[in-house]
């Protein structure tokens, strides 16, 4: 029984190592808190251009209503800089 317990406790230090160790990018996705939920069409249409490049900035999903919190996703081929 002794065995077991020692067993699946560093298996559990195993997993927590290997999921700590993710970054939680998510390449053409980002999170975005904003002031109020009303202001999510402004931002798609604010940022709907970058460095004269349509970036395809859409809004996926609310994350909190209390928060305001939202998933956005964007073209990953466009240029940065």
């Amino acid at each position: 029984m002794r065995k077991l317990c020692a067993f699946l406790l560093l298996l559990s230090f195993t997993s927590f190592r290997t999921s700590a160790q993710d970054t939680g990018f998510v390449p053409g996705e980002l999170m975005v808190m904003l002031r109020s939920n009303d202001d999510v069409a402004q931002l798609e249409k604010d940022l709907s251009l970058l460095n004269s490049q349509y970036t395809g900035l859409k809004s996926r999903q609310q994350l909190s209503k209390r928060l305001h919190a939202w998933l956005f996703s964007f073209h990953t081929s466009i240029d940065h800089y």
